[in-house]
């Protein structure tokens, strides 16, 4: 007998996104994966996105639009309604590649002892069009915590009970939560998989946090450095683990992909920016 498919549950957080919120449902529900369960988190949206929402609520396990804590908060909420075995969450403004779920659920049946499974990503820009492909090295913990946890959160999927044992995201973050929740993952032990192909799709736009936060990711990065600073180790120490992180990036040849992505697809060198 064929093994059933495990639950997955996926959380939608969401403000005043409408513009980008058909392409992330439809990114989502293109996945045809059966054993889906849809939770959107909508933070009291007033630009349309409660309208568009109603209209895919079909498709949902459960839907709401009202006043929140912000995106921590949604993400914390959602996945306290949420029943699967293995949980995700995508942003309203981002979407998932083709495959994805499909692809991980695959890689984590194949071992079902990797509690988080991540993979390379995509920038796309505010029409969709992907202008920038990253590639991710396998997981190495020490040199993750002397660098950076160099994980894309888009398509990245982690073992409910993983998420419980951590206690889920810490909601006063807002723009360092999921590096937080993957230290906190990497503290607790997890075992981290590798999935070798392009899961998901950041969207840089001019309305994005990564695009117009910058005082605030800078804080937040301070904060969440000074509450690890015990694993982070010596400032030498993280120098020479980036130099070499960079080392090993090129000489398996993820960064020379990137480039060759750059130079035949988008005439440039360097890093798209909105």
């Amino acid at each position: 007998m064929r093994t059933p498919l495990p639950t997955l549950s996926l959380v939608v957080p969401s403000f005043n996104q409408a513009p980008y919120l058909r392409a992330c449902f439809d990114s989502i529900l293109s996945q045809e994966y059966p054993a889906l369960e849809l939770i959107v988190m909508d933070g009291g949206s007033t630009d349309g996105s409660k309208a568009l929402i109603e209209k895919y609520s079909g498709h949902f396990a459960h839907w709401q639009s009202e006043r929140d804590g912000g995106q921590g908060n949604a993400i914390n909420a959602g996945f306290a309604r949420a029943s699967g075995t293995l949980f995700t969450w995508l942003n309203s403004d981002d979407t998932l590649l083709p495959g994805a779920l499909w692809q991980v659920v695959e890689s984590w049946c194949n071992d079902p002892g990797q509690d988080v499974l991540y993979g390379d990503h995509v920038d796309i820009d505010a029409t969709g069009r992907i202008v920038d492909r990253y590639y991710h090295p396998r997981f190495h913990n020490r040199l993750a915590w002397w660098t950076v946890p160099y994980i894309a959160q888009q398509g990245t999927v982690f073992t409910r009970a993983l998420w419980e044992a951590v206690g889920g995201i810490d909601a006063k973050l807002h723009c360092m939560l999921d590096y937080d929740l993957w230290f906190r993952f990497m503290k607790h032990g997890a075992r981290f998989g590798h999935v070798g192909r392009a899961l998901g799709g950041f969207r840089r736009h001019s309305e994005s946090k990564g695009g117009s936060w910058h005082e605030t990711y800078a804080r937040e990065r301070a904060q969440v450095a000074e509450h690890y600073k015990a694993e982070f180790g010596s400032p030498l120490t993280r120098k020479l683990a980036r130099g070499a992180f960079v080392c090993w990036q090129a000489a398996n040849g993820n960064y020379a992909r990137t480039l060759s992505f750059r130079l035949t697809t988008q005439r440039r060198l360097r890093r798209y920016q909105p």
